[in-house]
């Protein structure tokens, strides 16, 4: 398969001049654009998430939305969200329900399933 720049940003939804301008270092692409980029790419480039408010970052990151769309889809201040992302403070289980039921449920599987494993062995 033979692409071009042209044709590369047309798939990603920028200008030739956006890609040249990723390719060269001058600037890197938005968080709105992570998701065609991703999709072109077939898989997330970046490494596995370790921490909780890394898996956060990650998928707020998958789904193109900046701190401030997290924040605000959930109805809290911008500064929640990335205090959460930087480690600042947990979410209490109110939000982290909040954050599973608006993202999918894919964040805190770690806790959940230790959660479950003592249960299991009361």
């Amino acid at each position: 398969m033979k692409l071009t720049i042209r044709g590369v940003a047309v798939i990603l939804g920028v200008t030739a001049e956006t890609l040249r301008g990723w390719e060269h270092d001058v600037h890197d692409p938005s968080f709105r654009q992570f998701p065609a980029i991703f999709s072109f790419l077939g898989y997330d480039p970046f490494p596995e998430p370790g921490s909780l408010r890394e898996q956060l970052r990650r998928v707020r990151m998958m789904r193109g939305w900046r701190q401030c769309d997290l924040a605000e889809a959930l109805g809290v201040d911008p500064c929640t969200v990335a205090g959460w992302e930087a480690g600042a403070h947990q979410p209490t289980p109110k939000w982290k329900t909040a954050i599973d039921s608006l993202l999918g449920n894919v964040l805190w599987a770690d806790e959940r399933r230790e959660h479950r494993q003592v249960r299991e062995g009361e």
